[in-house]
Protein backbone atom coordinates (compact mmCIF):
# COMPACT_ATOMS: atom_id res chain seq x y z
CA UNK A 1 0.00 0.00 0.00
CA UNK A 2 1.27 3.46 -0.91
CA UNK A 3 2.14 5.57 2.13
CA UNK A 4 1.67 9.19 1.05
CA UNK A 5 3.05 10.69 4.29
CA UNK A 6 6.25 8.63 4.08
CA UNK A 7 6.69 9.54 0.40
CA UNK A 8 6.42 13.29 1.07
CA UNK A 9 8.68 13.03 4.13
CA UNK A 10 11.34 11.34 1.95
CA UNK A 11 11.01 14.04 -0.69
CA UNK A 12 11.35 16.75 1.95
CA UNK A 13 14.37 15.01 3.48
CA UNK A 14 16.08 14.56 0.11
CA UNK A 15 15.59 18.23 -0.73
CA UNK A 16 17.81 19.17 2.25
CA UNK A 17 20.70 16.84 1.41
CA UNK A 18 23.70 18.59 -0.09
CA UNK A 19 26.17 16.82 -2.36
CA UNK A 20 29.60 16.57 -0.74
CA UNK A 21 31.36 15.62 -3.93
CA UNK A 22 30.54 17.16 -7.26
CA UNK A 23 32.75 16.32 -10.19
CA UNK A 24 32.39 16.48 -13.91
CA UNK A 25 33.72 13.19 -15.19
CA UNK A 26 34.74 12.88 -18.82
CA UNK A 27 37.12 9.96 -18.70
CA UNK A 28 38.17 7.10 -20.91
CA UNK A 29 39.80 4.32 -18.90
CA UNK A 30 41.83 2.37 -21.41
CA UNK A 31 44.83 0.53 -20.04
CA UNK A 32 47.02 -1.68 -22.18
CA UNK A 33 45.85 -5.27 -22.27
CA UNK A 34 42.21 -4.64 -21.43
CA UNK A 35 39.53 -6.98 -22.67
CA UNK A 36 36.12 -6.25 -21.16
CA UNK A 37 35.95 -3.63 -18.43
CA UNK A 38 32.24 -3.48 -17.81
CA UNK A 39 31.96 -3.18 -14.04
CA UNK A 40 33.46 -0.45 -11.89
CA UNK A 41 33.13 1.65 -8.78
CA UNK A 42 34.53 4.99 -7.69
CA UNK A 43 36.31 5.27 -4.36
CA UNK A 44 35.81 8.78 -2.99
CA UNK A 45 38.80 10.16 -1.10
CA UNK A 46 37.57 11.42 2.30
CA UNK A 47 39.45 14.74 2.16
CA UNK A 48 40.38 15.50 -1.46
CA UNK A 49 37.99 14.41 -4.24
CA UNK A 50 40.79 14.85 -6.81
CA UNK A 51 42.57 11.87 -5.18
CA UNK A 52 39.55 9.60 -5.71
CA UNK A 53 40.03 6.54 -7.92
CA UNK A 54 38.07 4.48 -10.43
CA UNK A 55 38.36 0.73 -9.85
CA UNK A 56 37.37 -1.58 -12.69
CA UNK A 57 37.25 -5.34 -13.14
CA UNK A 58 38.05 -7.05 -16.44
CA UNK A 59 36.90 -10.65 -16.71
CA UNK A 60 38.51 -11.30 -20.10
CA UNK A 61 42.05 -10.72 -18.81
CA UNK A 62 41.39 -11.63 -15.12
CA UNK A 63 42.55 -8.28 -13.74
CA UNK A 64 41.50 -5.33 -11.64
CA UNK A 65 42.50 -1.86 -12.83
CA UNK A 66 42.80 1.30 -10.75
CA UNK A 67 42.64 4.68 -12.49
CA UNK A 68 42.92 8.25 -11.30
CA UNK A 69 40.07 10.65 -12.03
CA UNK A 70 41.73 11.62 -15.30
CA UNK A 71 41.51 8.02 -16.55
CA UNK A 72 45.24 7.25 -16.23
CA UNK A 73 46.10 3.76 -15.03
CA UNK A 74 47.68 3.73 -11.57
CA UNK A 75 47.79 -0.02 -10.86
CA UNK A 76 46.58 -3.35 -12.15
CA UNK A 77 46.19 -6.57 -10.20
CA UNK A 78 45.91 -10.06 -11.65
CA UNK A 79 43.19 -12.32 -10.27
CA UNK A 80 43.13 -16.11 -10.31
CA UNK A 81 39.67 -16.34 -11.87
CA UNK A 82 37.40 -13.99 -13.79
CA UNK A 83 36.47 -11.00 -11.62
CA UNK A 84 32.80 -10.08 -11.69
CA UNK A 85 30.85 -7.48 -9.78
CA UNK A 86 32.75 -4.94 -7.72
CA UNK A 87 31.62 -2.77 -4.84
CA UNK A 88 32.99 -0.62 -2.04
CA UNK A 89 32.16 -0.11 1.60
CA UNK A 90 33.50 2.75 3.69
CA UNK A 91 34.60 2.70 7.34
CA UNK A 92 34.58 -1.07 7.74
CA UNK A 93 35.64 -1.90 11.33
CA UNK A 94 38.67 -4.16 11.82
CA UNK A 95 40.61 -5.10 14.93
CA UNK A 96 44.08 -4.61 13.36
CA UNK A 97 43.62 -1.50 11.21
CA UNK A 98 40.65 0.33 12.74
CA UNK A 99 38.16 1.68 10.20
CA UNK A 100 39.09 0.94 6.59
CA UNK A 101 37.57 1.34 3.15
CA UNK A 102 37.08 -2.04 1.54
CA UNK A 103 36.74 -3.09 -2.11
CA UNK A 104 34.98 -6.41 -2.69
CA UNK A 105 34.73 -8.44 -5.90
CA UNK A 106 33.38 -11.84 -6.74
CA UNK A 107 35.58 -14.20 -8.73
CA UNK A 108 33.77 -16.44 -11.19
CA UNK A 109 34.82 -20.04 -11.14
CA UNK A 110 32.61 -23.08 -11.75
CA UNK A 111 34.53 -25.11 -9.17
CA UNK A 112 35.49 -22.43 -6.64
CA UNK A 113 33.38 -19.22 -6.70
CA UNK A 114 34.41 -16.83 -3.95
CA UNK A 115 34.87 -13.21 -2.89
CA UNK A 116 38.10 -11.21 -2.66
CA UNK A 117 38.51 -8.07 -0.59
CA UNK A 118 41.13 -5.33 -0.87
CA UNK A 119 41.85 -2.59 1.65
CA UNK A 120 42.08 0.87 0.12
CA UNK A 121 45.28 2.56 1.30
Amino acid sequence: MFNRKLFFFCLLFLSFIEANYVAEIKVTCAAEGIGDQDDMCIWLHPEDPALSTIISSDKNVSKLFVYNMEGEELFSYSTQYKPGNIDITYNFPTSNYGLIDLIGINERSASNPHFIFYRVS
